[in-house]
């Protein structure tokens, strides 16, 4: 293997833990778009122009029809402003990397891919290579799932005993605040078994919907260490569907292996007990 294949490979090594959380990231994207009544194309098109997470979240909730487009471009400027002093920061590492491949590469620039590159060039030259391995995965995912809420919507299996109409009702007004539990990087065994489920258990989805539409709306998820676990870590994700009329709370949960890198089901969704 050359050596700019190992370079690519150690920067993709390096951001693969974050790239649980951007994909969960890019799911409530573009379900707040498709609120907005952009269309799959807009969504994708602004998703790929402006490549900046918080802008992209600050620019969604001020969007309206007519855009008002000073206050959004000063509003996104004012939220990115950081980014100047960041590529100052990284362009100083950038000596090796030709010239023509600077402004791309700074346009992929992230919080996440601009730390590795910073850690990096402490103690080796930051070549194009890496930042391509760093910055390719997270555009890429980024990009894949901005998909708008609908869309993921006809993905998820409806329960016998619901009305079509209903459930998917119910699961448009849900979507978001699941989403939004998952909103962080990806740094420890939580974190990672509830984006796990949030990005790849379809039936998590059915069983909130199927809460919501009888007035229990998820009020809360935790995550604790499961009595399975031995050999390997395993977590219990606890998810709690609180009635708005009763105060009851309806939990249950789902056991994550998160031992390596990549977490799998242990078991599916059941009824929680505390014990």
């Amino acid at each position: 293997m050359s050596k700019s294949a190992l370079e690519f490979r150690q920067g993709v090594i390096d951001i693969f833990p974050v790239i649980a959380a951007a994909s969960v990231i890019g799911l409530l994207w573009g379900t707040l778009a498709a609120s907005k009544g952009l269309s799959p194309l807009e969504t994708g098109l602004m998703s790929a122009s402006i490549f900046a997470g918080a802008a992209q979240f600050v620019a969604i909730e001020l969007w309206q029809d007519p855009a008002p487009w000073f206050f959004l471009t000063m509003t996104v400027l004012i939220v990115n402003v950081r980014h100047v002093l960041m590529g100052a920061s990284l362009s100083r590492h950038m000596g090796n990397i030709p010239s023509g491949w600077r402004a791309p590469l700074l346009y992929m620039m992230a919080d996440e891919n601009w730390a590795f590159s910073e850690r990096r060039a402490l103690t080796q030259p930051l070549t194009l290579a890496y930042y391509l391995g760093l910055s390719l995965p997270m555009v890429t995912v980024s990009q894949i799932f901005t998909v708008d809420a609908a869309s993921l919507a006809r993905s998820v299996p409806r329960p016998d005993r619901m009305e079509e109409d209903a459930f998917r009702s119910a699961l448009q007004d849900v979507l978001a605040p699941v989403m939004q539990t998952s909103d962080n990087v990806g740094a420890n065994d939580e974190h990672r078994a509830i984006n796990y489920l949030t990005a790849r258990y379809p039936a998590l989805y059915a069983r909130i919907a199927e809460a919501y539409a009888v007035g229990s709306p998820l009020a809360a998820v935790d995550v604790s260490p499961s009595r399975l676990t031995g050999s390997r870590r395993i977590v219990s994700v606890v998810y709690a569907c609180v009635s708005r009329t009763t105060g009851a709370a309806d939990r249950f949960f789902a056991r994550v292996d998160v031992t390596e890198q990549f977490p799998f089901l242990v078991t599916g969704l059941s009824p929680y007990f505390d014990r």
